[in-house]
């Protein structure tokens, strides 16, 4: 599942031109802890929860995204 959020977020912001600042703001946040979560997946590469949050993150970044080609509909974080 992993793997298919990543694919499908770089179709995504091949997509996205201009986004408003807010959303770039929690977009980079995003992308923060998903590196953060990356590097604790590194030291435990079999933790479960590791990489649950991972997807959480990959879905509302998808999410962000998204809302970045549709700028008429809300998004929010699964955190």
């Amino acid at each position: 599942l992993s793997q298919r959020l990543e694919q499908n977020l770089q179709h995504l912001r091949a997509g996205v031109g201009a986004m408003p600042a807010e959303m770039v703001v929690y977009q980079v946040e995003l992308e923060d802890l998903v590196a953060q979560v990356d590097a604790a997946i590194s030291l435990q590469p079999d933790s479960s929860e590791l990489w649950r949050q991972r997807v959480n993150l990959l879905m509302d970044l998808n999410q962000v995204y998204g809302a970045g080609l549709r700028r008429d509909e809300p998004y929010v974080a699964s955190l």
